[in-house]
């Protein structure tokens, strides 16, 4: 008899496995303990390497999922579009027009900018000056070396193709998260003078 707190799993043999609750719990506890002790730097180097694997992982995918997949959100942006356009405020419309038109490009964008992110602060926590300094510039810049990299990993993968569509939408998102951070800093910094 199985206790409820056993979580039941299929193994590669094609056997159940049972794992305890109890044992869920102390990896959970060593890697939360690990995750305490650790410094910033190392937090963020540990995020970003994992980020970059599952960006690997996607690239991976013969057919990966594209938000165009997602009927209901592209009804969503035709009907928000339309009614933009019949309340007379097509301007508006022009932020909706990149993921609508072109959704794979979006999700190259989105995915970048989390990217962008985690290599900034990355940089800007390394002990190393240079890179301290400089992190939005050495962001783009490693960033675009592993999107240049990602697109290269693409031609080896069945029904994939690289693109440099793909990799402009991937430096874009990684300049777009430096002007972002750059951006929450300078705004920062005047609500700290104001006060």
């Amino acid at each position: 008899m199985i206790g409820i707190k056993q979580i039941k799993f299929l193994k590669d043999d094609g056997q159940d496995s049972y794992i305890s609750h109890r044992r869920i719990l102390s990896v959970a506890n060593f890697i939360f303990s690990s995750v305490r002790g650790m410094s910033k730097f190392h937090a963020f180097l540990i995020s970003t390497c994992m980020y970059a694997l599952f960006i690997f992982y996607l690239s991976s995918l013969s057919s990966p999922p594209c938000p165009s997949d997602v009927g209901f959100l592209r009804g969503v942006l035709r009907e928000l579009i339309k009614l933009f356009e019949e309340i007379g405020v097509e301007f508006l419309v022009c932020p909706l027009y990149l993921p609508y038109r072109y959704p794979d490009k979006f999700a190259h964008l989105i995915l970048y900018m989390v990217f962008g992110f985690l290599l900034h602060f990355t940089l800007k926590n390394a002990r190393n000056p240079v890179m301290t300094r400089y992190a939005a510039v050495l962001a783009v810049i490693f960033g675009t070396i592993y999107g240049i990299t990602d697109e290269i990993h693409q031609a080896f993968v069945p029904f994939r193709t690289p693109s440099y569509a793909d990799l402009i939408a991937d430096i874009v998102g990684l300049s777009l998260a430096q002007a972002l951070v750059f951006m929450y800093a300078r705004f920062r910094s005047m609500l700290g003078a104001s006060l």
